[in-house]
């Protein structure tokens, strides 16, 4: 059987930073929006949930105790 073609989505998006609840909603809201027009398969950004510091790599060590206390934030 040859394979359908079908819709794909890529969601390009920010989370609500520090906040699970409001980004999954979010994320629940781009998902419906993606299928209603046709998405079958939709993507979002890698740890979109709980979100990621990217620029976090760009603080000086000298900044490593604020580095330390974000990762904690996070985890928690």
């Amino acid at each position: 059987m040859t394979p359908r073609p079908f819709l794909a989505a890529a969601v390009q998006a920010a989370p609500v930073f520090l906040e699970r609840d409001a980004t999954v909603d979010k994320a629940c809201t781009l998902i419906a929006r993606a299928a209603a027009e046709g998405a079958r398969l939709i993507v979002l950004p890698e740890a979109f949930v709980p979100a990621y510091p990217a620029w976090v790599w760009f603080l000086p060590l000298t900044r490593r105790a604020d580095i330390a206390m974000l990762y904690r934030t996070l985890v928690e």
